[in-house]
């Protein structure tokens, strides 16, 4: 074997191990950084953030616990991850806080495009109603049953009753056809104790629901609207 042969092999080798030994050192450095991350606390934040950069998780966490320099951990999260919905609307919120209003509403808009999840909508019905921006609101709440509800949506509902503790206006601008949406706003209305308009809400869920599934808060109804003496005529 000529001596440049030999040279390429050597060299080859080399660089293997190079590689090799590199993935093993930033592999060791995503470890430490995430055992330092569990730690939870500022030093040992920062101390992950030195070794793992770019991890966006780290400077949202970070941000929560070190307030003084919670915009600038949040911006850079967000740069890192221009997907991070939840990073837009805490931004936001500091934005809001600070009477930047124009700014604060793009950036929760931005969070409802980037992810269109419940949080997204529900903090924008807040920030409206916040602005006393009531058609805004209306619509943003609407969106909000828009979504699964397979989650405890009785906030979105005791948000309603302080715009208009009208069972009546919130059924007819947030309520659809979603049983889950529909049973929530029934156990709703009994917790308000609106017995006359909870049976009207309990035909249309009698429609859409499940009948098996239903039938313990169906009977609540009765049962209540049978002790006053109210049969929802």
């Amino acid at each position: 074997m000529s001596h440049f042969g030999r040279f390429h092999r050597i060299a080859l080798r080399a660089i293997i191990a190079g590689v090799c030994l590199l993935g093993v050192w930033n592999s060791w450095k995503l470890a430490r950084a995430d055992y330092l991350s569990q730690r939870d606390t500022v030093e040992a934040l920062r101390s992950a953030i030195l070794l793992a950069p770019d991890d966006s998780e780290y400077y949202m966490r970070l941000a929560q616990l070190d307030e003084g320099h919670a915009r600038e951990l949040l911006a850079t999260s967000l740069r890192l991850d221009r997907y991070n919905a939840q990073a837009d609307i805490e931004l936001g919120l500091l934005e809001e806080a600070d009477g930047n209003f124009g700014p604060a509403e793009k950036l929760l808009l931005n969070a409802f495009d980037v992810d269109r999840t419940y949080m997204s909508r529900w903090s924008l019905a807040n920030f409206y109603l916040r602005r006393d921006n009531i058609p805004a609101f209306w619509l943003w709440a609407r969106k909000a049953t828009e979504m699964p509800a397979s989650d405890d949506i009785g906030a979105l509902f005791e948000l309603c009753w302080r715009v208009s503790p009208d069972p009546k206006q919130i059924e007819r601008n947030i309520l659809n056809d979603n049983p889950d949406v529909v049973r929530q706003y029934l156990a709703f209305l009994l917790e308000k104790n609106q017995l006359h308009e909870s049976a009207g809400v309990s035909s249309r869920l009698m429609r859409d629901g499940a009948p098996e599934t239903d039938r313990p808060l169906l009977l609540s109804v009765v049962n209540r609207l049978v002790a006053v003496n109210d049969t929802g005529r």
